[in-house]
């Protein structure tokens, strides 16, 4: 089944992940990998070609897992949202030197929103708390995740992933304080409900479930939005 940074992967989920040293990477490791690189990437800085190669990599890799027909090219949409192969969704994340890609049929879910963030410190998770979560949302989390910057990081992951699963079928942008903590209740699982112009015409019932893991440092979140 495999771990995504101390979460199992969901049953029905394809996953793949790499670690890479910076020195490690060149512009030609595109073409030797067989991947393209669009226009928009060869204009970005180094660190943003690198994630996009790792991703790109990961995602290559966990559709092939599916032993799904592919070309290995994973296109970007106007909107700069990845482009899935007819009958997948997916999600790619990356964060210090890591990515990762989760994919799965259509046929079994809505959507997919992965996230990995790195643990803030708990001077970096002050600065940052009022922008991501309530002290509400803190506090609701607070039994289940004592410290304070692990909590903060799992917010913000939690809530890209909720955001992520969501855009590809809604087409709306969500701001972090209109997707709210409801529930943290139950072990590694966070319950979440969009307060926002599009929430009456959601697809799927609220609460929106997201599963996290915390390992080595990193945060990981997965939501999956049932059919």
């Amino acid at each position: 089944m495999g771990q995504f940074i101390g979460q199992p992967v969901p049953t029905g989920c394809s996953f793949s992940e790499q670690v890479w040293q910076t020195e490690n990477f060149c512009d030609t490791s595109f073409s030797q990998a067989g991947l393209a690189v669009p226009e928009t990437i060869q204009r970005s800085v180094a660190k943003r070609r690198q994630e996009f190669f790792y991703g790109r990599l990961s995602a290559r890799q966990a559709i092939r897992q599916l032993n799904f027909g592919f070309d290995g090219q994973i296109p970007i949409a106007k909107d700069r949202q990845p482009v899935w192969p007819d009958g997948l969704i997916g999600s790619i994340t990356h964060c210090a030197n890591y990515a990762a890609a989760m994919i799965a049929s259509r046929r079994n879910y809505l959507g997919l929103g992965i996230d990995a963030e790195v643990v803030l410190s708990e001077q970096q998770a002050s600065r940052l708390a009022d922008a991501i979560a309530t002290p509400a949302e803190l506090a609701l989390l607070s039994t289940q995740v004592p410290d304070f910057g692990t909590r903060v990081s799992l917010l913000f992951s939690a809530k890209e992933s909720v955001y992520k699963a969501l855009y590809p079928v809604t087409q709306q942008f969500l701001e972090f304080h209109e997707v709210q903590l409801i529930d943290a209740s139950k072990p590694e699982q966070l319950g979440f409900r969009v307060n926002a112009a599009c929430s009456s015409e959601l697809p799927v019932k609220q609460p929106i479930n997201c599963r996290f893991g915390v390992a080595d440092g990193l945060v990981s979140t997965v939501t999956l939005l049932p059919l």
